[in-house]
């Protein structure tokens, strides 16, 4: 697991460094006609679901999401906890899934009345047509 931990790690890194480059690319296609996830793949060793919505800001939100999550299992002392649970080689490999495990863990680690929102209230996660204005 400690190479998983690692590469994911490096990835995250690289994709702070390339975002802007990124989603320039980003073309919003399948990742098969998508330089963007074509260029996410390569660089970072993951792949995303360009083709859906909220898809950069995802990938300018992830970055923050791994710090966060880290600087809460720091804050908490669950360090080897937050390794074992927020990186999972066996779950979703894409950087939403990863993204959101990370996000998970932070929640988790929460302390009852600081600012944190819940990780469902703050994720890209598409609304129905049919959503009424306070799901919004």
């Amino acid at each position: 697991d400690f190479e998983y931990v690692y590469m994911t790690v490096l990835g995250f890194a690289k994709l702070h460094a390339l975002v802007e480059e990124i989603t320039k690319l980003n073309n919003g296609e399948n990742f098969t006609r998508n330089p963007g996830v074509q260029l996410l793949e390569r660089a970072c060793g993951m792949t995303m679901h360009g083709d859906r919505e909220g898809s950069n800001a995802l990938l300018r939100s992830a970055p923050g999401a791994m710090l966060e999550a880290y600087q809460a299992a720091k804050a908490s002392g669950k360090i080897l906890e937050f390794f074992r649970k927020a990186f999972d080689r066996k779950a979703d490999p894409c950087l939403e899934g990863r993204t959101s495990r990370l996000m998970h863990f932070a929640e988790q680690q929460h302390v009852p009345g600081t600012s944190m929102a819940p990780w469902e209230d703050i994720s890209l996660q598409r609304l129905p047509g049919d959503a009424a204005v306070k799901d919004v």
